[in-house]
């Protein structure tokens, strides 16, 4: 039979899963209103800070949900083109970073890494918000460690990649190899120092993988995302790195031979920037001169399969627009005819006092249960309409992709636009070179792809066009 302390337990368990629960659907509630999302994040931290204890275990997971919808919707960067400065991550998030490491990685004699190593896809998505957020911040010493946040992100890797060794499917490795893509992908030109380090982990993770007779197939592409974003920041700093090592060669022909392995989008996007990165390098090494033509065939072909994958969602989109907004009579069943919330609706009203009198409600009624890490009742969620955020957890998935609650620099970039602009950099310097690095492509393949660089600027156009209009229809059920 269970005693009464374990059933106590249980029911802390229940109460503290609970009160995260009810801080994760205000969050949702308020996540465009910088203000209030604020005074919510000032509200809960002390919850926060306890769940990143392990006396906090038992709620480890929606703290840390909590965490990353705080850092994605309260310090998003400025749009492109946007006038605002970026304003970083205020100082109370960011004493939270060290502890995040901390839970995953453990102390340097721990075999097994943290108390909450298993929990390390969910902090690798915090982390990589830190880095896209205020990258200028992880150059800044942490308070009270000594080094840069940078610094203890390197050590917290090389910790974290040495404990998944032990697993069997190096799904852990996938997570972590994230962390450095994610560096590479927001902090361009600021991290020169740090590239070599970046690029012998990899060199060394790529050994590691070759050394398995099987298996491992998802981090070793993983790893080799990591080595294209590598050109990506900077290729003749990466080509020097190789060099210095004797590994051009070695690093080079392993991810060559496996690119028709990399299928979805974003393994396509990072090995197009990649190449397209060698193609227009200042000082690239003989060995890998004599390969450009093949080199751009591959570049060729997984910018034709991009294209495809983009059509496809486009006509889709186009599809959605073209019914209103309406994909089958299941979607109608979620637009209530009562005047009640209804799954993925705002929570708040759209006229703007009427949406501060019910902020006001919430915080005068739930604040102080809030901060001192209390669940809500049934009663309470009900009135303010906070039962009606689902528990799908599908924001906090991560297989290698780029994951829903995550913005990187680089998203900005079109990885087809940049591949035309690069081969027209090379037109224009030598004609005779680029006829010469497409002399690799099949004629077939060749007019797919002279055909692809010369609609670009319309696809981009037709993809835009469609996005405001699926925003505008979205804008229109609220």
């Amino acid at each position: 039979m269970i005693g009464q302390e374990d059933a106590d337990d249980g029911e802390s368990i229940l109460a503290a899963v609970a009160s995260f629960t009810s801080m994760r659907r205000i969050l949702d509630s308020v996540s465009e209103d910088m203000t209030v999302l604020h005074t919510v994040e000032n509200i809960i931290f002390p919850c926060l800070l306890h769940s990143l204890t392990a006396d906090g275990l038992d709620s480890i997971e929606e703290g840390i949900d909590c965490i990353t919808l705080i850092l994605y919707h309260g310090y998003k960067r400025p749009e492109k083109g946007a006038q605002a400065a970026p304003t970083g991550i205020a100082d109370q998030m960011w004493t939270l970073y060290p502890q995040l490491l901390y839970v995953c990685a453990g102390a340097d004699g721990d075999a097994d890494g943290g108390f909450g190593f298993e929990y390390v896809t969910p902090i690798v998505i915090a982390l990589k918000n830190y880095i896209s957020q205020d990258p200028e911040g992880m150059l800044k010493v942490q308070e009270g460690q000594g080094k840069t946040r940078l610094e203890l992100l390197s050590h917290f890797i090389a910790r974290c990649l040495k404990v998944s060794h032990n697993s069997s499917d190096g799904l852990d490795g996938v997570a972590i190899m994230n962390l450095l893509i994610a560096i590479l992908e927001n902090m361009q030109g600021r991290v020169d120092h740090a590239l070599p380090g970046i690029i012998e982990v990899i060199v060394n993770e790529l050994d590691w993988v070759n050394s398995k007779e099987k298996g491992y197939k998802n981090y070793r592409l993983m790893v080799l995302q990591a080595l294209s974003m590598c050109f990506t920041y900077n290729s003749a700093l990466t080509f020097d790195v190789l060099e210095s090592r004797g590994m051009t060669l070695p690093v080079c022909g392993a991810w060559l031979k496996v690119m028709n392995q990399f299928k979805t989008d974003y393994e396509l996007r990072r090995n197009i920037f990649g190449l397209s990165s060698i193609i227009t390098c200042p000082k690239i090494p003989a060995a890998v001169t004599a390969q450009l033509p093949g080199l751009v065939n591959q570049v060729a072909l997984l910018a034709i399969k991009m294209e495809s994958e983009r059509l496809d969602t486009l006509k889709d989109n186009e599809e959605h627009v073209a019914k209103g907004g309406v994909e089958s009579d299941s979607d109608d069943e979620d637009e209530g005819d009562d005047g009640q919330i209804q799954e993925g609706d705002d929570v708040v009203s759209d006229d703007d006092d009427a949406a501060w009198d019910q902020t006001k409600k919430i915080f005068t009624k739930l604040g102080p249960k809030l901060g001192a890490g209390e669940s809500l009742t049934q009663a309470e969620m009900d009135e303010f309409g906070l039962d009606d955020y689902g528990d799908d957890d599908s924001d906090f998935e991560l297989d290698g992709q780029d994951d829903t609650l995550y913005d990187a620099a680089m998203d900005e970039v079109d990885e087809l636009e940049f591949l035309r602009d690069t081969l027209t950099r090379v037109s224009q310097a030598d004609p005779a070179a680029l006829t010469g690095l497409m002399a690799g492509i099949a004629p077939e393949q060749r007019a797919k792809f002279e055909t692809l660089l010369a609609g670009v600027a319309t696809l981009v156009q037709r993809e835009s066009d469609v996005t405001a209009r699926v925003r505008a229809l979205e804008a229109a059920k609220k």
